[in-house]
């Protein structure tokens, strides 16, 4: 039996990190012929045959230190360490932890797959970074700027510049990425924001200023032009999740255009269908960008981080379409979101198809 143990931020109602996971757990059944896959979680969202998922954790133990009992035992029984997707390597805590998970399997093949490194949080993780990676047989970046610092500090470590895993995701549940939103009637804006500040010692007032310029705006599109609002959440999570700040939205924007808010959803697929019956997203998460990519839907970003600007980059996706989460004008996003409606909106260089093409590259290494 070939066990296989998935590694990410897995099972924090995470709908991007959701994604991952569906696709992983087809990939390594696929391509690594996995018998038992185990998420290093104590959640299993929901996709194509997640029944055949077990979790590592349960939620509710029935004595002290089992979860660590349960993670030992089948960390010393698997085959490979799969990281699957994600902005996972970048702080020498982590990076650590995972080197543990490597130390105690069996002899792999371990990879990491469509995931990105850095940014560098403290000074000894690009060292600590250079290690895990020199442990894995292949490792495939999303982005070129993590592909760059791959070479640069494990140059003899199989490296390729691959995709965001979830671009697979149509594949992984059984549809063509060219074919599954066609037809679909398109109606409304999404919105997809988070409180970012808050959770790495930042300014918090930047959120303030945020979501007042975020009503304004709102408040001042056509409602026959736009139809309703629709708020996404895409994390779920009680302290780290987006219902706070679309709650905080709608209650300020009035009723002159309908609202709706729609929960988080354990099912990637789900969020993904949604999308792909938008006019228009606005997207501050960045898998609702990524969803408004793969569903052909018209996208703007708000970007918070370098992986939202280095993901804009990966599918070149048009600079005016792109603004500042922070320090954007109300009256240009404005605009896009016209132009969008109408029909009108640019769209990106790269097409859904090729980055599927090059998301495959998480996988073909294995037949080389």
């Amino acid at each position: 039996m070939s066990r296989i143990i998935l590694s990410g931020y897995y099972g924090m109602q995470n709908t991007g990190d959701d994604a991952f996971s569906a696709v992983t757990s087809w990939g390594v059944k696929k391509y690594l012929n996995a018998t038992k896959v185990l998420i290093h979680s104590s959640l299993i969202p929901e996709f194509k045959n997640s029944q055949s998922v077990q979790p590592i954790y349960v939620k509710k133990t029935r004595f002290k230190g089992e979860n660590k009992l349960r993670f030992y035992y089948n960390l010393l029984r698997s085959k490979s360490i799969v990281f699957g997707g994600g902005s996972i390597f970048h702080s020498s805590d982590i990076l650590k932890k995972q080197i543990v998970l490597l130390r105690l399997s069996g002899k792999g093949p371990h990879a990491a797959l469509g995931v990105s490194i850095g940014p560098f949080r403290d000074s000894k993780a690009e060292k600590v970074c250079a290690d895990l990676l020199k442990r894995l047989s292949f490792v495939g970046l999303r982005d070129m700027s993590s592909f760059d610092i791959a070479r640069s500090i494990a140059p003899e470590v199989r490296s390729e510049k691959t995709f965001d895993l979830a671009v697979m995701l149509p594949r992984a549940e059984g549809y063509s990425i060219e074919s599954f939103s066609k037809g679909v009637q398109r109606r409304g804006i999404g919105v997809a924001l988070c409180n970012y500040e808050r959770y790495i010692g930042g300014d918090i007032m930047r959120e303030e200023v945020r979501k007042k310029k975020m009503v304004e705006m709102l408040r001042q599109l056509d409602p026959e032009e736009n139809e309703e609002i629709i708020f996404i959440d895409f994390n779920g999570h009680d302290y780290f999740g987006d219902r706070e700040i679309h709650s905080e939205i709608i209650a300020e924007m009035g009723d002159h255009i309908r609202v709706r808010h729609i929960p988080y959803s354990p099912n990637p697929m789900e969020v993904l269908r949604m999308i792909s019956g938008l006019r228009a997203i606005i997207a501050m998460r960045l898998h609702a960008a990524v969803f408004g990519y793969i569903s052909q839907t018209p996208t703007i970003m708000l970007s918070y981080h370098p992986k939202c600007t280095d993901w804009a980059n990966e599918i070149e996706m048009p600079q005016g379409n792109i603004f500042d989460s922070y320090d954007f004008d109300i009256h240009q996003v404005k605009a896009r979101i016209k132009q969008a409606v109408s029909g009108v909106s640019d769209e990106a260089t790269v097409s859904p198809l090729e980055a599927e093409k090059l998301g495959m590259k998480n996988w073909l290494w294995l037949n080389e």
